[in-house]
């Protein structure tokens, strides 16, 4: 049978047992075939309890609801149990009954739409730490952070370390050389600490060893900006892109010469207009390749919760490639 086929069984009275025992075989079910989806389910904020070997087919999907949604859904009683499951099952036929057009370009730009961010363009993160793992929606690749520390289940944490992160390497930038525009779209979710003033980056031009990267994306002070750093790791020089507003989709662009050399002039722009043509050293360190990560990596002292959707990217060898 196929999960459409154990799903109807299950809401029809079929599988069986106790009216709880049909909830949770459709629960199970439900959580199948709406993963990926971005549906929204009712939650009691409260934080997952730990999965118990041996426990029941719920005990199970509701550990993996929690770690989708980040917090407990409300379905300790048979009614929450009822209301999360309408809310999977209307997530799940909204997802095939309508066709979900392509986020819409930023406010005053002439850019084409990019296809949306799949997890066919992650490549794998093969940092040592993650806080948290993305989630795959029609918007794009969704990470969320929590205030501090790591999510539940989260792969390699950070164990209380000095930093959040939730990054993946993005496939064909695995070694970005000569000269190539590159353009990220993203939007920053309901109350996303703009203002902090702490580190906080959501994309990478990374060198291939340890330390900080040539280039970063991010946001901080209320703008979003782009950062240079030397091989040793000191920062030689930062832009501004823009007002770093949430609830926005935001573009990208920057025009990066990769090379060790003094002579590395990088041309951003925003949202369909240039904003800055700037050179703060090489954007390369010797011996080293760079390729390109996004997500969220900040400091575990920000202290609020985080989402960064990143809808698309692009990369060529000119500005019509992107645009």
């Amino acid at each position: 049978m196929t999960d459409d086929d154990l799903l109807l069984a299950a809401l029809s009275g079929k599988q069986g047992g106790t009216l709880v025992d049909q909830l949770d075989a459709a629960l199970t079910v439900a959580w199948r075939l709406s993963s990926g989806l971005n549906v929204p389910v009712p939650t009691s904020g409260g934080a997952p309890g730990p999965y118990r070997a041996g426990g029941s087919s719920w005990d199970l999907a509701y550990d993996q609801v929690c770690a989708r949604w980040g917090s407990a859904p409300k379905a300790r009683t048979l009614s929450q149990k009822a209301e999360l499951l309408t809310a999977l099952v209307a997530g799940i036929d909204q997802s095939r009954g309508t066709v979900t057009p392509a986020p819409p370009p930023a406010a005053g730009s002439s850019w084409r739409p990019l296809p949306v961010l799949t997890s066919r363009a992650a490549a794998g993160e093969t940092s040592s730490f993650q806080s948290s793992v993305p989630s795959w929606t029609a918007d794009g690749m969704v990470v969320s952070l929590l205030a501090k520390g790591d999510r539940d289940g989260a792969p390699n944490p950070t164990k209380g370390g000095a930093t959040q992160r939730c990054e993946v390497h993005l496939a064909g930038w695995e070694n970005l050389t000569g000269t190539l525009f590159l353009r990220w779209d993203f939007s920053l979710g309901k109350g996303f600490p703009t203002g902090t003033r702490d580190w906080q980056m959501i994309a990478q031009c990374k060198n291939s060893s340890t330390g900080s990267p040539p280039l970063e994306l991010g946001v901080g002070n209320g703008v979003i900006y782009l950062v240079w750093h030397s091989a040793s790791g000191s920062e030689t020089g930062r832009e501004v892109f823009g007002p770093a507003t949430t609830g926005t989709k935001h573009s990208v662009i920057v025009q990066v010469p990769f090379t060790t050399g003094p002579n590395a002039k990088v041309t951003g722009w925003f949202n369909g207009r240039q904003v800055f043509s700037a050179n703060h050293g090489p954007t390369a360190y010797p011996g080293q390749s760079v390729y390109s990560k996004i997500g969220l990596y900040r400091s575990n002292a920000i202290g609020v919760p985080a989402t960064v959707t990143h809808h698309g990217v692009a990369k060529g060898p000119t500005l019509a490639s992107v645009t």
